[in-house]
């Protein structure tokens, strides 16, 4: 499955890198594609992953909230 969120605190490559690493190492996320430009990230899941789960998983710097489609 795959989501897509809100990130905000990303202004540049090394960020976008930095999202994608560290979301990549929460349990069950298989793929992320982070959009500095877009200020987004799209997350695929093999199973369910809590939005509170990838908040904790980014550092101070970044803020992730749930895109309301």
């Amino acid at each position: 499955m795959k989501h897509t969120y809100h990130i905000q605190g990303m202004t540049c490559g090394g960020c976008k890198a930095s999202v994608e690493k560290y979301l990549g190492q929460v349990d069950n996320v298989t793929n992320v594609v982070a959009n500095v430009q877009k200020a987004e990230a799209e997350i695929t899941m093999s199973s369910h992953v809590a939005t509170e789960d990838l908040k904790r998983a980014l550092p101070e710097k970044y803020t992730l909230s749930e895109k309301v489609v």
